[in-house]
């Protein structure tokens, strides 16, 4: 079981309990690969079809660099969806990315790496 903690509609925290399948990389922490130079691992949900990089560090995107580069599907204040290869992937502004639908790992690593390099901010004074 994971805890988790949610807002109520008085916006006060109510921890709720999650079962996690023994199964599942993700729900149980474990890692499929590294990305370059160690910068994210690879996750596989086996529940959902789905893997997603996490970023080792604390990361920022720039989110608009990378609606620059990508095709834009959604986007919102903390998160934007876009296609790269016929993939939806859901980018995060803290680093976290998510594959739906697809689990080629090469694909992922190759994807994710292209994705880091055009959105890590590598200016102090970058705007996100």
């Amino acid at each position: 079981m994971k805890d988790f903690q949610i807002f109520d509609k008085d916006l006060t925290f109510e921890n709720i309990k999650v079962k996690k399948k023994l199964d599942c990389a993700v729900c149980n922490n474990k890692q499929i690969a590294n990305g370059a130079d160690g910068l994210f691992t690879l996750l596989k949900c086996s529940t959902r079809a789905t893997c997603s990089a996490m970023p080792n560090n604390n990361l920022n995107l720039n989110l608009n660099k990378i609606k620059e580069r990508y095709e834009t599907v959604l986007e919102t204040p903390i998160a934007i969806v876009i296609r790269e290869q016929n993939v939806e992937i859901v980018v995060h502004n803290y680093g976290k990315l998510v594959f739906r639908q697809f689990s080629d790992e090469q694909k992922i690593k190759q994807m994710a790496e292209g994705i880091y390099e055009v959105g890590i901010n590598h200016s102090p004074n970058s705007v996100s």
